[in-house]
């Protein structure tokens, strides 16, 4: 069987309105639909998603649908598309944003020519009832270098400003090749598996291009949490994720790696660390219980984050967590 040049992996839950929009704009692009699929996981949507996605399989052949027999969250969910994706490279979009028309052509030229590991470029803000409001511009155009000497040169102290999955098109081998996948959290998943390939990649490049429109979604996961924050969430973004990168961090110190970059995520951490005690009081009493009762059964995780507290936070989780 032909490989194909790309695989689209979109994970999917509860995105009736939004899913068909995406789709749309995945074929209407420069290059055959023979050369490209789209890997839609279901990953247990509640609404009418994936009775959208099978009525679009009647129109494209290259739609490929997944469900997940329970939810396991968007970073799972992307796992599963990777692991069936039969493209040279993948793409992970969110179901509620949209492309440009006709990029592929370009976008595939770079990586193919490149021989890259990773190619990244801009996106836009759509706004429904405003249309595009805004371009975000990230990336310039970049000579081929190793992730190492990318963030050096272009993001030193800010590697937080690279940490979204949908920005960039991935080579497939690299990413199994060194074991990259994302980890099982709310928020944040994205950001670790994009600086997983950044400090694995040996050909890594930029364009300027404004490629990916990123849509304003009241209902997605991220939106309803600042609404009703809820227990398993806010220990997810605050603790789960400080604590993945805590894992990352290690791994760079054993490699021996840049102490900048080292540094960098160190206050990554800290400044999580802080959030948690600022954002007690977005919470409900009955979800505060909750939280208390979830940071008591993973103490473990506690215990290796304690270096990372002042007096006053380490003060605070004694009293409210551990007592």
């Amino acid at each position: 069987m032909k490989k194909l040049l790309l695989s689209f992996v979109l994970p999917c839950y509860n995105v009736e309105n939004y899913i068909g929009e995406c789709l749309d704009s995945l074929f209407q692009q420069d290059i055959s639909q023979n050369e490209y699929e789209v890997i839609c996981v279901n990953d247990c949507s509640t609404d009418s998603t994936e009775d959208i996605i099978r009525e679009y399989q009647n129109k494209y052949s290259s739609i490929r649908l997944i469900n997940h027999d329970v939810n396991k969250t968007a970073g799972e969910a992307r796992n599963t598309g990777l692991e069936h994706a039969l493209g040279k490279y993948v793409w992970f979009v969110d179901p509620d944003d949209l492309i440009e028309g006709n990029v592929l052509k370009r976008l595939l030229s770079y990586c193919e020519s490149g021989n890259l590991d990773i190619l990244m470029f801009n996106h836009s803000v759509f706004d429904k009832k405003e249309g595009i409001t805004s371009k975000i511009i990230t990336y310039s155009n970049s000579q081929i270098m190793t992730g190492d000497d990318f963030i050096r040169k272009y993001f030193y102290k800010k590697i937080s400003s690279v940490s979204i999955v949908w920005l960039e098109i991935f080579n497939v081998d690299f990413i199994k090749l060194n074991k990259i996948r994302f980890p099982r959290l709310f928020f944040g998943e994205d950001s670790i598996f994009v600086w997983k390939c950044f400090f694995q990649s040996q050909r890594i490049q930029s364009i300027s291009d404004t490629i990916y429109i990123y849509r304003v979604n009241d209902s997605s996961i991220a939106s309803v949490f600042k609404r009703i924050p809820n227990a398993e969430q806010f220990y997810s973004r605050n603790i789960l994720f400080p604590y993945e990168i805590y894992q990352l961090q290690i791994e760079l110190v054993a490699k021996q790696y840049d102490i900048d970059v080292i540094d960098d995520l160190e206050n990554s951490i800290k400044w999580f660390l802080v959030q948690f005690q600022k954002d007690l009081k977005t919470l409900s009493k009955t979800e505060l219980k909750r939280l208390f009762l979830i940071c008591k059964q993973n103490k473990e995780v506690y215990y290796k984050l304690l270096s990372y507290m002042n007096w006053k936070i380490k003060l605070f989780h004694w009293l409210f967590c551990f007592r």
